[in-house]
């Protein structure tokens, strides 16, 4: 029996050494057939003419059209010579056979996706995002991205065809508007094992465009007017708010974060901003001696592949 074929889909700019990982990456998964569409997004910094070394019979180097990840996951889309299409942002990783399990896991589902273990940028876990149950997969995604990010995601290559891809207007919430059209249209398959590591660093597209954040739910609210209207949904604005506020703390603005927090608490008279504008700016301190923190979450062994385990020698 052939083994199932996936077209992996790499977005990259201006970081060579991510998006190196990311090809090698998608290459070692096992039980599948694997093409890597890497896609450079106009690097201005040399990454281009590093990356030409990476060409080869199952990596094609395109250039991209220069407006963002969107724009370039769409730019490869024509390009895809397989029944499934994977996302990976260049800073993500796999576990090696988490294209297989989907796979297998797939049956008539016209999308699939996993959970995923966070990390920092040493690699150092820090929570983890649980895959949601498929069933009324729309109306979770109503309130909230409750797949999150694209490295999570696999979808049949003619169902991203018929839906045009992302919406390349949306540069931070792109992922989540193509998730709702897709779970509009067709079932989809969840992996509950973490077969993804999604890396928070001060680079991040959410970290570095969170100033884009309300315009773009406005844009996301206006276009499915009708589908919320029908089914009376609302977007959950306390866990809109509280990731607005992660990616600021991301980029070290600390004091902007805890402002979006307050403001949120006033509008919405939500005593948990209040608090959590609280521990923004006493750094924790305070919260930490009321409270002990959770510990991290456990270790994937796959991550051993690519990081020494945290408090390893």
């Amino acid at each position: 029996m052939r083994q199932p074929s996936f077209s992996v889909i790499i977005p990259t700019r201006n970081r060579r050494a991510f998006a190196r990982r990311a090809v090698a990456c998608a290459l070692a998964q096992e039980g599948v057939d694997v093409e890597v569409l890497l896609v450079d997004d106009r690097s201005t910094d040399g990454s281009r003419e590093s990356l030409e070394s990476l060409r080869g019979p199952l990596v094609k180097l395109l250039d991209g059209p220069g407006v963002g990840p969107s724009g370039a996951r769409n730019h490869a889309l024509p390009q895809v010579s397989t029944p499934w299409v994977a996302f990976l942002d260049d800073d993500d990783l796999w576990a090696p056979r988490k294209l297989r399990h989907l796979a297998d896991l797939a049956g008539s589902a016209g999308f699939g996706f996993s959970s995923a273990i966070v990390t920092d940028s040493e690699g150092r876990p820090m929570r983890v995002d649980d895959a949601p149950d498929p069933k009324h997969l729309e109306r979770q995604l109503l309130r909230r991205n409750v797949i999150g990010t694209p490295s999570v995601v696999v979808a049949r290559a003619e169902l991203l065809r018929e839906l045009g891809g992302f919406d390349e207007r949306l540069s931070v919430i792109g992922d989540w508007e193509l998730w709702l059209r897709l779970a509009a249209v067709a079932p989809a398959c969840a992996a509950t094992e973490q077969l993804t590591a999604y890396t928070v660093h001060t680079s991040s597209i959410s970290v570095r465009e969170t100033g884009a954040l309300e315009g773009e739910l406005r844009y996301l609210l206006e276009k499915h007017r009708d589908l919320f209207r029908r089914t009376g949904a609302r977007v959950d604005m306390d866990w809109f708010v509280q990731w607005k506020a992660q990616s600021l703390i991301g980029r070290g603005q600390r004091l902007a974060a805890a402002g979006t927090l307050l403001h949120e608490a006033v509008r919405g008279r939500s005593s948990r901003s209040l608090l959590r504008a609280g521990r923004v700016l006493s750094g924790e301190r305070i919260a930490s001696r009321l409270r002990p923190p959770a510990p991290p979450p456990a270790w994937p062994a796959w991550l051993g592949r690519y990081y020494a385990k945290p408090g390893s020698v």
